[in-house]
């Protein structure tokens, strides 16, 4: 009995113990720069998605995003068939095209720390009725 409690005790003080041998990684300023460069690069930023140099609000989402073209321009139809239907509200609202990636990324920021009403997700439709209201 005495042994078991003594194997346990042993077995206990290496599990808690820390592990020796084990570095961990300590990134250099530089690596973490192309970390993050190569993390801007990756053309994919999800499924739904790619980086671009459009600036775009996701009105599901509830966010801001550089996205490219293609996007953009389904942005632009869903906010048309939105008006033809009077439906209440946009999947996403196209805001603008920057010249590059990187305005695109500035203008994203500004939007962001604005923390405003996002209006502009609301249709056309509902926009006249709450005036009229």
């Amino acid at each position: 009995m005495k042994n078991v409690n003594i194997i346990s005790l042993v077995i206990i003080f290496f599990i808690c113990s820390p592990v020796h041998g084990i570095d961990k990684k300590v990134f250099t300023e530089k690596e973490m720069k192309e970390t993050l460069d190569n993390d801007y690069l990756d053309p994919v930023i999800s499924f739904k998605y790619e980086r671009g140099s459009y600036l775009i609000y996701d009105c599901q989402d509830k966010h801001w995003i550089c996205s490219g073209s293609l996007e953009f321009k389904r942005c632009q139809d869903w906010k048309k068939q939105a008006d033809k239907r009077n439906a209440k509200s946009y999947q996403c609202v196209a805001v603008k095209r920057y010249k590059n990636i990187s305005s695109c990324v500035d203008a994203q920021y500004a939007q962001v720390n604005k923390n405003h009403d996002i209006r502009f997700c609301l249709s056309d439709a509902t926009k006249k009725i709450e005036v009229n209201f």
